[in-house]
């Protein structure tokens, strides 16, 4: 099996603590656990998934973003962080094709016991691929991903 993107069930939600993961990363959201909803891109077979969790704040301007993403990959019961650069984003939002270029910036921890570094940049370059433009309900029909690491 490989990585699909998918609307969480409230199963999976609870299981994961999703709702603690938003607030880890969202501290001053003022949703409540019912109001959001909750994508990511799992591979069920081998237990792992990844999931967009925020962009970072532009210190230099109220309510506006860097280009800095944070993602949440759970593989073998631990979280790990991983930051992006969204690079570029261009084309057509609505039925493609769009071009979407990452620079990896960190990743933590950056391997496991039993998964190196490089395992974790190719597990997350193939979770980026199915993501495509936005994940579940924000797919755009021929999205590129580029991957810079």
């Amino acid at each position: 099996m490989a990585f699909t993107n998918e609307y969480v069930s409230q199963e999976d939600r609870e299981k994961f603590d999703l709702y603690g993961l938003h607030k880890k990363y969202q501290p001053y959201s003022k949703f409540r656990k019912d109001e959001l909803t909750y994508d990511w891109v799992i591979d069920r077979e081998r237990k792992i998934w990844f999931k967009f969790v925020t962009m970072m704040d532009d210190p230099e301007y109220e309510h506006q973003y860097t280009k800095e993403h944070v993602f949440v990959l759970q593989i073998n019961d631990t979280k790990i962080e991983v930051r992006l650069w969204n690079v570029k984003r261009e084309g057509h939002a609505i039925d493609g094709p769009m071009l979407v270029v990452w620079d990896l910036l960190s990743i933590s921890p950056k391997s496991l016991e039993d998964v190196s570094e490089d395992e974790i940049k190719n597990i997350v370059k193939e979770a980026l691929d199915v993501f495509g433009y936005g994940g579940q309900g924000l797919e755009v029909p021929n999205t590129t991903v580029q991957c810079n690491f």
